[in-house]
């Protein structure tokens, strides 16, 4: 590099979104790749759906009590050393899964969420950060390659199932993949400069809680985050053994939510330009409704990948809303306010995996889907009381 490029700003000579890219992308890959093979995981360790639910619970469990600190420890790495080793530990954990006794699964779901609370907070604050040196909204496309990330590693996990391939072989190749690209690219395309991390005063309060904003944006968005964490926990559950359709198709269409949501979120700095945070978040509870209504109503492959592609619309542009109010609007200062709305929607989440699960059990995965309706009305009513720009 030249000295005169050395001494322009970075956003000048390398594409600004690449760095949240890589890293968001990334997080995706390894998320989808464990819930698609998770089946044949509870399957070889003969977990019925609620004690798979109570496993991953732990995660839950993990993510509350690492959400009262995450801030402070992205503030110490820096939010790119932090999401690196945050997609290096979570490499590790969904590789360790597949070799795990059900106790020891139980641990790595609980490190997983731990980890996944902070490389949340770490990720959001690259992109964050890049939009306020640059001027240029980057984080609902940052979002979008979530989505991407669940595209592609939806397509491969309908490839490597279809060729008969090992979880252990599957998942140990996406974590090398994705180490490789985040300990190679991110460095190269982060932020730099970061401030440095000041001293911890004894008087001031060591933990982040959420406020009375908080606690309203986040039951306003509650009825989306269950059907989103309802698709992924569930959504291949129900794709083949409510649908009955082969492991292959149930992941193809399964990966029809990201496509909707990958194009929701590239195109949706731009909407949030021009439309309010309540008549997104009130769009979004219309998909989300509709799709559950169809995802009851339909057993056909169509039907069913109509509504996954509604619930991918659904999901698409609530947790980029909701981080710009919770960085901008919440009163907390910093990564505080993305802390402590994971924390609340974590603590929010606790308890649904595994009462999803037992409910499954006895009542079948269409009354699990059928009762979020309720929730997600809740958010169509609700939405007017966070409504503005961020």
């Amino acid at each position: 590099m030249t000295g005169v490029a050395q001494n322009l700003p970075y956003w000048t000579i390398m594409p600004v979104i690449i760095a949240p890219a890589i890293i968001f992308g990334c997080n995706a890959l390894l998320f989808v790749s464990l819930f698609t093979r998770l089946p044949d995981l509870a399957a070889h360790l003969s977990l019925d759906k609620g004690a798979l639910g109570t496993v991953i619970l732990c995660s839950g469990i993990g993510g509350v009590l690492s959400t009262t600190v995450a801030g402070r420890i992205v503030a110490r790495l820096t939010p790119p050393v932090a999401s690196i080793i945050g997609i290096i530990i979570m490499a590790a954990c969904v590789f360790s899964m597949t070799y795990a006794s059900v106790p020891v699964l139980a641990l790595l779901f609980f490190i997983m969420g731990a980890n996944n609370t902070i490389l949340e907070v770490a990720q959001n604050l690259v992109s964050l950060r890049i939009e306020e040196d640059t001027g240029r909204k980057v984080l609902a496309r940052s979002h979008g390659f979530w989505s991407a990330g669940m595209i592609v590693g939806s397509a491969i996990s309908a490839g490597m199932t279809n060729a008969h391939i090992s979880p252990q072989l599957h998942i140990g190749a996406m974590g090398v993949l994705a180490i490789a690209l985040c300990c190679v690219i991110v460095p190269l395309f982060a932020p730099r400069n970061w401030p440095v991390a000041a001293p911890v005063e004894t008087r001031k309060r060591r933990i982040t809680l959420p406020n009375k904003a908080i606690f309203l944006l986040c039951l306003t968005i509650w009825g989306l985050v269950l059907l989103e964490g309802a698709a992924y926990d569930w959504g291949v559950f129900f794709l083949r053994e409510v649908n009955l359709f082969s492991p292959a198709v149930a992941s193809l269409v399964y990966g029809a939510m990201s496509v909707s949501m990958f194009i929701m979120r590239m195109t949706g700095d731009s909407l949030r330009a021009r439309v309010s945070d309540g008549a997104i978040l009130r769009g979004a509870a219309v998909a989300g409704f509709l799709a559950v209504v169809l995802l009851l109503v339909g057993r056909s492959v169509p039907v069913a990948t109509i509504a996954m592609l509604l619930m991918g619309v659904s999901a698409a542009m609530v947790f980029p809303v909701a981080v710009a109010i919770a960085n901008g609007r919440s009163g907390l200062d910093g990564g505080d306010g993305i802390a402590a709305l994971s924390a609340t929607l974590t603590l929010a989440h606790i308890g649904v995996p595994p009462l999803m699960g037992f409910i499954a059990e006895g009542a079948g995965l269409p009354f699990v889907f059928g009762i979020l309706l309720l929730p997600i009305a809740l958010t169509f009513v609700l939405a007017p009381r966070v409504a503005g720009r961020s």
